[in-house]
């Protein structure tokens, strides 16, 4: 029988176990502020590559972001 919802992409992104949580948060902050930045970007870009540039960026600055904060919480922190 065919699977009707697809799978979850899996991360490739992994943390440095040491990594202190308030460090993963200080770097996921940042992250954030570059993911808007380049939302900013691709939306004012023509579409072509540059566009598709900024969107790819914006997926993976989300995925760092997202592998710190989960990081930080493992540790048990709350965001």
């Amino acid at each position: 029988m065919k699977k009707i919802v697809p799978d979850p992409p899996v991360s490739y992104i992994s943390i440095i176990s040491d990594l202190p949580s308030e460090d993963a948060l200080a770097q996921a902050r940042k992250m954030m502020v570059l993911l808007n930045q380049s939302l900013e970007v691709y939306l004012e870009c023509e579409p072509g590559h540059r566009r598709d540039a900024m969107l790819e960026n914006v997926s993976l600055l989300s995925q760092l972001a997202s592998a710190l904060v989960k990081h930080a919480e493992g540790k048990g922190v709350q965001p």
